[in-house]
This record gives C-alpha cells, structure tokens and sequence, in this order.
C-alpha cells in the first residue's frame, strides 16, 4: 500500500519538529525512512515550499520520495491531483489532517490517516518482536537436532 503524506501537516502534529525549525523537512524524512525501513513501502511525502538546500521540486532519500510545491501551485493541490489521477486509490493511504485532502482521498475510496494519528504511530517506540514458535532459539540443543537429522539418513 502506498502512503501520499502532506509533510508540512504531519510535522504540525509531532512533538519533536517544529514547523520553525531550519531543516524540519529534512527531520521528518529522516523520521520516515527509519520507520519505513523494513516495509517496503511505497511513500511520497509532498511539501509547501523548497527549503534552500534542496536543488529541485523532487527527489529521493531511500523509500521515500519528497516533491516540493513550487509556487503558486500549493501542496495541497498537487496532493489532491496526485489522489485524482491515482490508477489504484484503493492502495493509496493519504495522511493528512486537511479536510480537502481527506474528502478527495474518500471520494476515490483511498484509505485516509490524521496527521494526529500518523505521528503518533511514528512516534511511539516500535514494537519489540516475539520469537516465532518453531524456530530455533538459545535454549535448543543443537547436538540433539544433528544426531536425530543423522539417524532419519540412515
């Protein structure tokens, strides 16, 4: 499933960045590709304006894909045409707090998050995994597989 983020909506809702910090796209990037790391998850995050030290309207950092609003076009706006020529909306997981957004994204049955929600998902400890039953752990004794593997051979 993809993910479409109004990143300057997102970060409007975190604790830890500020829409006044210098760099809090670069923070809110860096944020999301350490959370979606292991997912595989296609995302694109969509910002109001280019901060100085991006060369151009889009790049990439890892699984994430940044483009920046050059005016006059808003963010919004390119979200909301990104959502409308979408050729699988069903896929498309839109995260933003913009009641325009949220109505074209449901409008196409996109699934909808609240940046409230999203940051709170980011910003709470990942969770730690379990042992999967069935798989080896410290407690099994090695020796023992080898020699019942051994006997079923003979």
């Amino acid at each position: 499933m993809a993910l479409l983020i109004d990143g300057h909506n997102l970060i409007g809702k975190m604790s830890g960045i500020s829409l006044a910090d210098p760099d809090d796209e670069e923070q809110l990037i860096r944020i999301l590709a350490q959370h979606l790391q292991l997912r595989r998850q296609k995302v694109t995050v969509v910002f109001d304006r280019a901060a100085e030290l991006y060369s151009g309207p889009r790049y990439e950092r890892g699984d994430v894909r940044v483009i920046f609003a050059l005016p006059p076009i808003s963010a919004d706006e390119i979200i909301i045409e990104m959502i409308r020529k979408d050729p699988n909306p069903k896929g498309l997981t839109v995260v933003s707090s913009d009641n325009e957004i949220r109505r074209c994204a449901r409008s196409r049955r996109a699934r909808t998050i609240s940046a409230e929600e999203f940051a709170r998902t980011l910003e709470s400890p990942a969770p730690k995994r379990r042992p999967v039953p069935g798989y080896l752990r410290e407690e099994v004794d090695v020796e023992e597989w080898l020699k019942y593997f051994r006997k079923r051979r003979s």
